[in-house]
């Protein structure tokens, strides 16, 4: 407990513990997956529309957008990491994956591996509600490519706790 005889940590005595303080959990968080594969246009940025929720402590992620929007009251230093993986490939010159935060790209990683390309980019970055966080992928085989699903095509975040 606290001075004020708040529970902030409780265990039930077998090990297992509970964090009973909002500002001591790392939440929101959520972790999304492609269920299947989804088109990637050629020279184009192209918004991931993760559609498998793993799981989304606050509903805070569009699978129908695929924008992750922090909650009213929840603003503050936040991780996010996305990986991305292109189908049975060995043309392109270059695969990008970025995250935007209100449609401005934060961070970025190109790469090309000749076989399947894939890349993946991490960030933290402080954020205040309503900002919309995304990730955005980029390919120049000279046609459309289809991703990979579920382990090769991921994005989640966590808010930090500071």
């Amino acid at each position: 407990q606290d001075f004020g005889g708040n529970s902030i940590i409780t265990s039930d005595g077998a090990g297992n513990v509970t964090v009973n303080a909002a500002a001591m959990k790392n939440t929101p968080s959520f972790s999304v997956q492609l269920s299947s594969v989804q088109s990637i246009a050629n020279n184009t940025n192209v918004v991931i529309i993760f559609d498998q929720k793993n799981y989304d402590t606050d509903n805070a992620y569009n699978t129908s957008t695929g924008e992750f929007t922090v909650p009213s009251g929840k603003g503050g230093k936040y991780f996010f990491t996305s990986h991305f993986r292109l189908d049975s490939t060995t043309d392109s010159s270059r695969l990008a994956m970025t995250i935007q935060v209100n449609g401005v790209a934060k961070a970025t990683y190109n790469n090309v591996q000749r076989d399947e390309d894939s890349c993946g980019v991490s960030l933290v970055i402080d954020l205040n509600a309503g900002d919309q966080v995304k990730a955005v992928t980029f390919q120049n085989t000279g046609a459309a490519k289809n991703s990979k699903t579920e382990g090769n095509v991921m994005f989640m975040g966590y808010k930090l706790i500071t």
